[in-house]
C-alpha cells in the first residue's frame, strides 16, 4: 500500500507519481500504460509527459480514459496534451448523460511485454499534479505475475476492456478537442465545473449523444402506404394486413363478430390518435371484408394525412377496446428504432411488426 503525502522526506510517505514515473522510465519496447481517472489536469500530464513519450517512441501503447463529469479549461488542455503525446490515438472520455452519475475511478496499469510483470495502482489519486505528487492520498500498488496471478490479471484487464467498449466511452479526436475548447460556462483554472445542464447539453452535442428513447411494450408498428393516407376513397380507412391480425389475435379481438345490421364482421373501438401536436379521440369501427387480405380501420384523420406522411410509422397500443395511436414521421428519433421491429413485408410500401 502506498500512503502518500506532501514533503515525503519528513513524513517518509511514498509518492505514487514517482512510482509510476520510475516504472515508465524503465519500460522496455512494446510496453503498455493504461489509466482510467475521474479528472485530469495539464499539470499532472506534463509531470509524466517525458515518460509517456518514451513508451510511445518505443512502439508501446498509451491509453487514458478520462471522466467528463467535472471539466475545466486545464483538463481540456490536458486532453490536448495527451492527444499530442499519443499521436492522435489512445485518448478517450467517459461520460454518462445521467447528471447524477459520475465517472470516478483512479486506476493505473503498466504492463511489460512478452509475459512480463504487470504493475497496478488503485486508489484515490486523480491524474493531476496534486493527486499524483503532493496531496495526502492512499493507493494500493500491486505487482502481478502472469503465471501466479492469472485470475487477478484477467479481472483487471476485463475491467479496462469493458470500460473501453462501453457506449459511454468516446474517442477524442481533433474535431472534438476543438469543440471542447469552445465549451461555454467552464472555469479557466484547474478547479472543475460541476456537470450543469448547460454544460451537459454542449457535451451531448460534441459526442453526438441522442436523448434516451424508451419504446412502448406490446405495441403494433406499421408503415403507412399510399392507400392508407391519400384521401381519395369514399370511405376513410387505413389497412392492416390480415397476417398481422392473425399473428396477434388478442391485440385486434380477432376473429371479429358480425354486428347487428351489418354483413361484415366488425367491432367498435375508441381511438385516441396523435399526429404531431394534434390529438383527436374517435369512436370508430374496425371491420373485415370476406376474401380480402386486410382489416379496415376507419379513421378520417389518418386517411386524410396526405402523401407527405408516406412511409411514416403508425404506432398502436391497446387497452381493452381502446387504442392509443400515434403517427411517427421520419424526423422523429424513435422512427429508426421502431422501423427495426417492422420486419414483415406486406407490400413494397407496407411493413409491420410488434414491439
Amino acid at each position: 500500500m502506498i500512503i502518500q503525502g506532501p514533503n515525503p522526506e519528513l513524513t517518509t510517505l511514498q509518492v505514487i507519481g514517482d512510482e509510476i514515473k520510475a516504472s515508465l522510465d524503465a519500460a522496455p519496447k512494446n510496453a503498455i500504460f493504461r489509466a482510467t481517472v475521474g479528472y485530469i489536469s495539464d499539470s499532472g500530464v506534463t509531470r509524466l509527459e517525458s515518460s509517456l513519450k518514451k513508451i510511445i517512441s518505443q512502439n508501446g501503447t498509451v491509453e487514458v480514459i478520462v471522466g467528463l463529469n467535472q471539466i475545466s479549461k486545464k483538463s481540456i488542455n490536458a486532453l490536448a496534451t495527451l492527444y499530442n503525446i499519443c499521436g492522435g490515438i489512445g485518448v478517450f472520455v467517459f461520460w454518462n448523460p445521467d447528471i447524477n452519475v459520475t465517472f470516478h475511478p483512479k486506476c493505473y496499469l503498466y504492463k511489460k511485454p512478452r509475459g512480463g510483470k504487470i504493475y497496478i495502482w488503485i486508489g484515490s489519486s486523480n491524474f493531476t499534479a496534486q493527486g499524483l505528487f503532493s496531496n495526502y492520498e492512499c493507493n494500493l500498488h500491486f505487482v502481478l505475475s502472469p503465471k501466479k496471478d492469472v485470475a487477478f490479471i484477467t479481472q483487471i484487464e476485463d475491467y479496462f476492456k469493458k470500460i473501453r467498449e462501453s457506449d459511454y466511452c468516446h474517442t477524442v479526436d481533433l474535431a472534438r478537442l476543438t469543440q471542447f475548447k469552445s465549451l461555454k460556462g467552464i472555469p479557466r483554472g484547474e478547479k472543475p465545473a460541476n456537470d450543469s445542464p448547460k454544460i451537459k447539453k454542449q457535451i451531448k452535442n460534441i459526442l453526438g449523444i441522442k436523448p434516451n428513447v424508451t419504446l412502448p411494450q406490446n405495441a403494433f408498428v406499421m408503415t403507412l402506404s399510399k392507400n392508407d393516407i391519400d384521401g381519395k376513397r369514399w370511405e376513410p380507412y387505413f389497412l392492416i394486413p390480415l397476417a398481422a391480425i392473425q399473428s396477434n389475435n388478442a391485440f385486434w379481438h380477432w376473429p371479429l363478430t358480425k354486428s347487428q345490421g351489418s354483413k361484415y364482421p366488425s367491432i367498435t373501438i375508441k381511438a385516441n390518435i396523435t399526429v404531431g401536436q394534434k390529438k383527436v379521440a374517435e369512436n370508430r369501427r374496425i371491420y373485415f371484408v370476406k376474401g380480402k387480405s386486410e382489416l379496415r380501420f376507419v379513421s378520417p384523420i389518418i386517411y386524410n394525412l396526405g402523401l407527405n406522411f408516406l412511409g411514416s410509422i403508425l404506432l398502436a397500443q391497446k387497452k381493452n377496446y381502446s387504442y392509443q395511436i400515434e403517427i411517427i414521421d421520419k424526423t422523429d428519433q424513435r422512427f429508426p428504432l421502431l422501423l427495426k421491429h417492422a420486419t414483415n413485408v406486406a407490400s413494397n410500401q407496407k411493413m409491420w411488426g410488434y414491439v
